[in-house]
């Protein structure tokens, strides 16, 4: 993150200075005005970027392929012909983080994992599978997940069930 920080305030400086160098830009961009965006505008600005969230800035659309980076408040769903390998591989391993186990049983079985958007699922109670400790479990909160319209996601659903990459997804083609 910190490379990141630093190439944006390098090019940020760099147009800055080739604007002053131009004569439209010399009256304006004088160096403590240079000084005052490379130094703290542009860190505030990524850093209110960074905390507001990838997900927010640009949201995810119906169903996604996630194939990494898909845990913690995804809900996971599975054919019938995959739980019993589930559940068998979950029995062997007997402890640790479930949803990270998950992942790791549909990547070594080759799965294509995806999300589903908006949120279907709320995380409910006061344990985590991350240690059990309550703010972990205040961490997994999905806040939009209050927002969806009952009404409204059953008309998008039985909509979307009737997509042909949907239907041909579940073998229904």
């Amino acid at each position: 993150m910190i490379f990141i920080f630093l190439v944006v305030q390098l090019a940020v400086f760099a147009g800055l200075m080739l604007r002053r160098r131009l004569a439209s830009g010399h009256p304006y961009l004088d160096y403590p005005k240079i000084g005052v965006i490379c130094l703290l505008s542009v860190p505030s600005f990524m850093g209110l970027t960074y905390m507001t969230g990838k997900y927010s800035l640009m949201p995810l659309k119906r169903v996604v392929e996630m194939n990494t980076y898909g845990c913690c408040i995804q809900g996971l769903v599975f054919p019938r012909e995959q739980v019993d390998g589930l559940i068998t591989f979950l029995k062997d391993i007997k402890t640790g983080q479930t949803d990270f186990i998950i992942e790791e049983y549909a990547d070594m079985a080759r799965f294509t994992q995806y999300a589903l958007v908006p949120q279907q699922l709320q995380h409910v109670g006061l344990k985590s599978s991350r240690d059990n400790l309550e703010i972990y479990t205040g961490s997994t909160w999905a806040f939009w997940f209050e927002e969806n319209d009952p009404a409204k996601l059953k008309r998008e659903h039985e909509d979307f069930l009737q997509h042909p990459d949907i239907q041909r997804m579940l073998g229904h083609v």
